[in-house]
């Protein structure tokens, strides 16, 4: 069987949460859920609705938060991410130049769902 560093960290935040009762193990074995900042109230109540959960909002610099900590982050647990075309482009360049794998689709006019295993 082969481990890489992903799986198994996985694997001990886990069993770490666990211990935290179920509430607790479910919010942290799920994947990030971003939404670009720029859409409008419409926009975002869709994302929200199609999201389901608690959804965090990606900086107008996202290089920068990414070089500051979300990539990182999306590398454990992966994401989901509802933003525009601009910030698809920069994600999914972000996404291979770590190497991750990550896939696009347009869900509305101006929506891209871009998920980041």
């Amino acid at each position: 069987m082969n481990l890489d560093r992903r799986t198994l960290l996985r694997a001990g935040t886990a069993l770490v949460a666990m211990g935290a009762g179920p509430a607790r193990a479910a919010a942290i074995s799920g994947t990030l859920c971003l939404m670009d900042g720029a859409f409008s109230a419409a926009e975002a109540g869709k994302v929200r609705a199609l999201a389901g959960g608690t959804v965090r909002t990606v900086d107008p610099d996202l290089v920068r938060q990414w070089r500051d900590g979300l990539g990182k982050e999306i590398e454990l647990w992966g994401a989901m991410a509802f933003v525009r075309w601009d910030k698809a482009m920069l994600l999914a360049g972000l996404a291979r130049e770590q190497g991750l794998s990550f896939s696009r689709t347009r869900i509305a006019p101006s929506i891209f769902r871009i998920r980041i295993a």
